[in-house]
């Protein structure tokens, strides 16, 4: 991967918060289809309203 592309990406991710980054990991074992309330279980956050 070209260098520029994974300090973009590092980047971007560095500036999310810390709930966010964890869902977006649980995500990304899950793979492409999942329920976001499953996701949310898994990360121990409270379903959204």
């Amino acid at each position: 991967m070209p260098p520029g592309l994974v300090a973009g990406v590092r980047g971007r991710l560095g500036s999310l918060a810390p709930d966010t980054l964890r869902f977006l990991r649980v995500g990304a074992v899950l793979g492409r289809r999942f329920a976001f309330d499953d996701a949310a279980a898994l990360c121990a956050l409270p379903r959204p309203r």
